[in-house]
């Protein structure tokens, strides 16, 4: 019995540890990908800072080029309204790249919440599978120690099984002794002070 309870102790005592390295190993995945997703916000901004640049100097160049259109509207005021025309195209198209831009803001937000949405939905399943292998693992305990409850049960019927035996045996023994004392028992004769020598089991003298 000692030797089944130390081999439960360090099963049990294999379990927890192997609990607990699935525990370190789920808490580095999510460590990692914690990292993958701040990585990748950061590429996020380093992108939407590039692109912002670049949208300031689309922008720089374009006052310069109506700093340009400007000096040469003064200087050519027989081309004023094909400039005003270019200008009002220009301006058509601006408003055309802040809805694109407007558009690009919103799709990037979108993405943003469908990307915490999956995040949140990848934690709720990773709590589910988590609280399914305690389940699981508690299942197991009970099943050992059920086990060991029914090995005991086994042990103790054969003990008493074992001891019924003896005990037959015993009253076997016991009916042979009475039977053989009550054959080495010699008959006496009613009519006679001495017993009757033929029935006695050895020969008479």
């Amino acid at each position: 019995e000692l030797t089944l309870r130390t081999v439960e102790l360090t099963l049990r005592t294999s379990e927890l540890t192997l609990r607990t390295a699935e525990l370190t190993l789920r808490t580095a995945e999510l460590t990692l990908r914690t990292s993958e997703l701040t990585l990748r916000t950061v590429e996020l901004t380093l992108r939407t800072s590039e692109l912002t640049l670049r949208t300031v100097e689309l922008t720089l160049r374009t006052s310069e080029l109506t700093l340009s259109t400007a000096e040469l509207t003064l200087r050519t005021a027989g081309f004023t309204l094909r400039t005003v025309e270019l200008t009002l195209r220009t301006a058509e198209l601006t408003l055309r790249t802040a809805e694109l831009t407007l558009r690009t803001a919103e799709l990037t937000l979108r993405t943003v919440e469908l990307t915490l949405r999956t995040s949140e939905l990848t934690l709720r399943t990773v709590e589910l599978t988590l609280r399914t292998s305690e389940l699981t693992l508690r299942t197991a305990e009970l099943t050992l120690r059920t086990a060991g409850f029914t090995f005991r049960t086994v042990e103790l019927t054969l003990r008493t099984a074992e001891l019924t035996l003896r005990t037959a045996e015993l009253t076997l023994r016991t009916a042979e002794l009475t039977l053989r004392t009550v054959e080495l028992t010699p008959q006496w004769d009613h009519h006679s002070p001495f017993p009757n020598i033929s029935s006695l089991p050895f020969p008479p003298f």
